[in-house]
């Protein structure tokens, strides 16, 4: 039987990091490992607009996305703890990574380049991909953003199965003072 809150967290964890660095994936894997709700943040705004990201960088721009992304990550970093999968730029606003900083725990799922390329060669769903060469793109954003996303609280190495990074994930997390490291060790450390 899985207990709730296992960690008896205070506040949200929010994954961060670039696309295809498995957010999402990893998200809602801990989710179920450590019994938490799970929000993709991307999904939400999906909801909210009635569309699709890529529909709204076309139809309006990158600018009116962030705004409604910043919304309705607030909207969830003022409740209970959950686990949030952000979108790859949502961690570069200066603004939203300050409130992140403090409102949550921010890991940083860190991949590298030659991985990205691979994991989203073929994604139609990227606005950013859109016409480009998506290798140069990839290497543009990584060198961009991985000074934002170091910043974050944790940092993890995600060039890894999905299973071990939620494990790496589980071990910090306990690191940082959980009082329950004998039931980690039983349920947790596979």
């Amino acid at each position: 039987m899985q207990q709730n809150n296992i960690f008896n967290l205070t506040k949200p964890i929010v994954l961060v990091g670039m696309m295809g660095s498995g957010k999402t994936l990893i998200g809602r894997l801990l989710s179920k490992k450590i019994s938490l709700p799970f929000v993709d943040l991307d999904q939400e705004v999906e909801k909210i607009e009635k569309r699709t990201i890529k529909k709204i960088f076309e139809e309006k721009n990158e600018g009116f996305f962030r705004k409604v992304e910043e919304k309705t990550l607030l909207k969830f970093l003022d409740s209970r703890p959950k686990i949030i999968a952000t979108g790859g730029g949502t961690f570069i606003s200066a603004r939203i990574r300050k409130i992140i900083l403090k409102r949550s725990i921010s890991i940083w799922l860190k991949v590298e380049t030659k991985s990205l390329v691979e994991r989203i060669k073929y994604s139609k769903k990227r606005p950013l991909l859109n016409n480009v060469d998506t290798k140069e793109k990839i290497e543009e954003l990584v060198k961009n953003r991985y000074p934002f996303y170091k910043q974050a609280e944790i940092v993890i190495d995600s060039n890894s199965t999905p299973k071990n990074i939620v494990k790496k994930i589980c071990q910090k997390i306990s690191i940082m003072g959980s009082d329950n490291e004998k039931i980690l060790q039983e349920k947790f450390l596979y």
